[in-house]
């Protein structure tokens, strides 16, 4: 009766330990990073910047920076709520 105790404790642990490395390789990367690189713009009557996904990132004349910094320097994201930068997330 022991050995198969020991057995279904063992294939428990590993199923847990399965479960969490997945857990870990589905998280998002963005969100371990404190601050991320923007591509900012400054079109004159507006200073926008795009997050890494954008299809507008590295487009045209602009430059990368972090996410806080372009906030600091007035800086605002050009659609949605920002890139995830723990700067603007609690």
């Amino acid at each position: 009766m022991r050995s198969q105790t020991t057995w279904i404790g063992r294939a428990v642990l590993i199923f847990i330990a399965r479960c969490l490395a997945v857990m870990f390789l589905l998280l998002p990367l963005e969100a371990a990073q404190p601050e991320i690189n923007v591509w900012a713009t400054d079109s004159g009557n507006r200073k926008a910047y795009h997050c890494p996904r954008s299809k507008w990132y590295g487009v045209g004349s602009g430059k990368e920076m972090g996410e806080c910094a372009a906030i600091r320097q007035g800086y605002q994201p050009a659609t949605g709520g920002g890139c995830g930068s723990t700067c603007i997330n609690p």
